[in-house]
């Protein structure tokens, strides 16, 4: 779906550039919050239950970050 958006060549840099300093807990929080609806309920039937957990505990870690920054209120509105 990304070369959709992101050059293949351009694709490949970003994701060597992710792997030397990602962080697991932000991206994947982050990366989640990017789905439809459409796409939630497959994750859901795709992930198993303990990935799902950490997926949870992972994503509160990352709104608590997000609301620092941005505020309670953009937080809210993107997750309503």
């Amino acid at each position: 779906m990304i070369t959709g958006f992101v050059p293949l060549d351009r694709w490949a840099q970003v994701e060597k550039a992710a792997k030397k300093g990602a962080r697991p807990d932000f991206e994947i929080a982050r990366a989640l919050d990017c789905l439809t609806d459409a796409e939630r309920p497959a994750i859901r039937r795709e992930f198993p239950l303990p990935a799902r957990l950490m997926i949870k505990v992972m994503a509160s870690r990352y709104h608590r970050r997000e609301r620092a920054v941005f505020g309670p209120s953009a937080v809210l509105a993107q997750h309503a």
